[in-house]
């Protein structure tokens, strides 16, 4: 398996967690240190392997995936993609499903609860794993949310015997999906994070959005590889995008439409066509803002 994230462990871990993952085999790359030589070295490991798959941060794995579309190196054993850490958007699971050709899988956890849902190969939304997290979801104010209704993710993890978190406000929004997942599975079902607190545009006279701007190109998924909303210090927005070409000029366009629509027009919001966007240490940001919490 091959990690691509941000590596923090011990000498001592990481030989634990050798002798607990045997006869498994795990390679990390640092999210904190990508370099042209560092992911040569990474995708070399895996290079004549039949059977492997690929967990990380989703910044990091679209500058994987940018390497290899550079380089023209394929991995034909990997068998699946998953991604965490950040919300992965129409585009970027366009953008590596295109370069990996195999299926991404979107999980859910955090430093401080992991393993919280994750993506089977037969739906679009997350199992919870109920037998060791309890999933609720409120508004800002504290009451509850009914199903289908985005608000604040709370999370109790049964599991940690040392610090038990309850209803621990994670800062994520979400809402719960209804009906069975195709795979036949029993677990409650997570829409997609779509946003978290950090990630927050916040208009003239005190107005703030916190959700469903990860799914500004849903409607236009092979028109960016990727985009982020920058908020500058007077509040205009700019939609930085990494365009898949020039055809999809008019769809972005829509997207600035449907962007300044969200924000009733209460600031003025462009495009700026760029080449890169940098992560932070593997970490995609929808939102990058200049405009102060208080």
């Amino acid at each position: 398996m091959g990690f691509i994230q941000r590596e923090r462990r011990e000498r001592g871990q990481r030989w634990a967690e050798t002798i607990q993952w045997w006869p498994t085999r795990r390679v990390f790359l640092d999210s904190r240190m990508m370099t042209a030589r560092s992911i040569s070295q990474f995708v070399n490991t895996f290079r004549h392997n039949q059977n492997f798959i690929i967990i990380g941060y989703v910044g990091a794995v679209l500058e994987l995936a940018e390497h290899l579309q550079h380089t023209g190196v394929q991995l034909p054993g990997l068998q699946s993609v998953s991604v965490t850490a950040a919300p992965l958007d129409a585009a970027a699971r366009a953008q590596l499903e295109h370069v990996f050709n195999v299926p991404v899988l979107n999980q859910y956890r955090s430093a401080e609860i992991p393993w919280i849902a994750a993506q089977c190969r037969q739906g679009s939304n997350l199992h919870i794993l109920a037998s060791h997290r309890h999933v609720e979801i409120n508004q800002p104010g504290g009451s509850s949310n009914p199903a289908e209704r985005s608000g604040n993710l709370l999370i109790t993890d049964f599991a940690n015997k040392v610090f038990p978190l309850v209803k621990y406000d994670i800062g994520d929004t979400s809402s719960f999906a209804e009906g069975t997942c195709p795979c036949g599975s029993s677990l409650p079902m997570l829409r997609p994070v779509d946003g978290r607190v950090t990630d927050t545009l916040r208009l003239p006279g005190g107005r703030a959005i916190t959700g469903g701007l990860t799914g500004l190109f849903n409607k236009y998924p092979h028109a960016v590889r990727q985009f982020q909303i920058f908020q500058g210090a007077d509040r205009s927005l700019t939609l930085r995008c990494i365009a898949t070409n020039a055809a999809a000029l008019p769809d972005i366009e829509r997207a600035r439409a449907d962007l300044a629509s969200l924000v009733e027009g209460l600031v003025p919001v462009s495009v700026q066509l760029v080449d890169t966007i940098p992560h932070d240490r593997g970490k995609s940001r929808i939102v990058q803002t200049e405009v102060p919490r208080s």
